[in-house]
């Protein structure tokens, strides 16, 4: 056989055996062992999510319950607080009030006038810090589009003082017939925090912050708003100011200059948004160096509040009836009504306080009637006294108005809220418009 031939005969030999033996067990079983394995796969694949589901679920069954937890906790913190400023705020009035009295004895060079203004200043004071614990531990909003805007300017210079460097001296100027501001309090009390922290950010060494308020009128254009009456709120720094390249963009989410983990850049975000929300404008001035000022711009509301509303002389002639069952409020609410001129009939028993009016309904010109009250609670007779006589104007004082007692002051035809502590002012506007010298709309809380 020649040498040529020889691949070829061993070729054809190799083909011969390879076609004689049999098919191997994969080339027949192939398909079928991977559609199992494949089956096995997805099976495992599928317990895996299930799996993960199950601890998604799970977990997220855990945050649900730590949150009902903490929301339960927090209900009992707000009902606490309320419960806690209920007690204070009757004692503040009780301290404010005799203050008022002491100051209507003493002549107007009196020596003795700066100490009874210095009682009744940090009386309102103690009275801000509770108002502002309130919000605090009950999260609550204020649902009325308006607030008062000196009042609540002095509750946050008071939480300030507590709140920041020492070293940085807080000032406040208020102007006269500020009023009020068509703005939720909630959202003006937080946009004045932010500005206030992030003046303290600019001082790290201490400094001024200043916060200011008046009224003006704008003429049509000014300030590319629309004419009418503005409250202007302004908050002034010595800090470090603000680089004109930023200015720009001070306003914008996320946008800071602070170091990574100093700060969001939502601050001021938050405040843009709240203002705009209001209808208003922010405007803000600067120089590097010598610190910032931010104005906000709010549509205003009524002209004077019910702490300014003044009033001359005394208001005779009208009889009040009084209900509260803590006798230092009743004592001293009593007292400064009539230093008023009113005609005052007081009671603790609210039971009592219904029977005497069945028999003396038509004498009575309004009703002060607490809330909270042993037997019977200040919206439970008023509506016993509206049923008697429907015109009845009453007026509810309250030490903590809850949600719910609001609503039950609502639904029992009571629109005007009075919060503890009152002062002589905001009962003299009380009479007033129970007289119909003060507009039915004027807000009073």
């Amino acid at each position: 056989m020649s040498m040529a031939l020889r691949p070829i005969l061993c070729l054809a030999l190799t083909a011969s055996l390879s076609a004689a033996e049999p098919a191997s067990f994969w080339s027949g079983n192939g398909l079928l062992i991977g559609a199992v394995i494949a089956a096995q796969a997805a099976f495992i694949a599928g317990l895996i999510t299930l799996l993960r589901r199950q601890r998604l679920a799970e977990a997220a069954r855990r945050e649900a319950e730590a949150r009902l937890r903490q929301g339960s906790r927090m209900d009992a913190v707000g009902q606490l607080a309320a419960g806690v400023a209920h007690d204070f705020n009757n004692v503040l009035t009780a301290i404010i009030g005799h203050a008022d009295l002491l100051g209507m004895r003493l002549e107007r060079d009196s020596p003795l006038l700066s100490h009874v203004e210095t009682i009744a200043g940090s009386a309102q004071r103690a009275a801000g810090t509770v108002r502002n614990l309130l919000v605090f531990a009950r999260g609550r909003s204020n649902r009325t589009r308006s607030c008062e805007v000196n009042r609540l300017v002095q509750d946050v210079v008071a939480l300030l003082q507590h709140a920041i460097d020492r070293r940085i001296a807080i000032e406040c100027r208020l102007g006269e017939d500020v009023g009020s501001a068509r703005i939720g309090a909630d959202e003006l009390q937080q946009a004045l925090i932010n500005l206030a922290l992030n003046a303290r950010d600019a001082m790290p060494e201490g400094g001024r912050l200043e916060i200011t308020s008046e009224r003006i009128v704008v003429q049509g254009g000014e300030q590319g708003l629309p004419q009418g009456a503005y409250v202007v709120v302004a908050v002034r720094d010595s800090g470090q100011g603000i680089a004109p390249e930023h200015l720009e963009r001070v306003f914008d989410p996320f946008f800071t200059t602070k170091p990574l983990g100093k700060g969001t850049g939502l601050g001021l975000s938050v405040v843009h948004g709240a203002v705009h929300a209001a209808h208003g404008v922010v405007r803000v001035e600067s120089q590097l160096g010598k610190g910032s000022v931010f104005r906000l711009w709010l549509p205003a509301g009524s002209a004077t509040s019910s702490g300014q509303i003044p009033v001359q002389g005394t208001i005779a002639g009208l009889s009040v009836l009084l209900v509260d069952d803590e006798p230092v409020v009743l004592e001293v609410v009593g007292a400064l009504l009539r230093a008023s001129g009113a005609e005052v009939h007081g009671f603790a028993d609210p039971a009592e306080a219904g029977a005497w009016f069945a028999s003396h309904a038509a004498e009575v010109s309004l009703a002060l009637l607490d809330g909270n009250m042993p037997g019977l609670t200040g919206w439970q007779l008023a509506v016993r006294l509206h049923e008697a006589r429907p015109d009845l104007r009453i007026v509810a004082l309250t030490g903590a108005a809850t949600s719910d007692a609001e609503t039950a002051w609502r639904a029992a035809g009571v629109p005007t809220i009075l919060q503890k502590p009152v002062t002589r002012a905001q009962l003299q506007a009380v009479l007033a418009e129970a007289r119909g010298a003060i507009p039915e709309a004027t807000p009073l809380a």
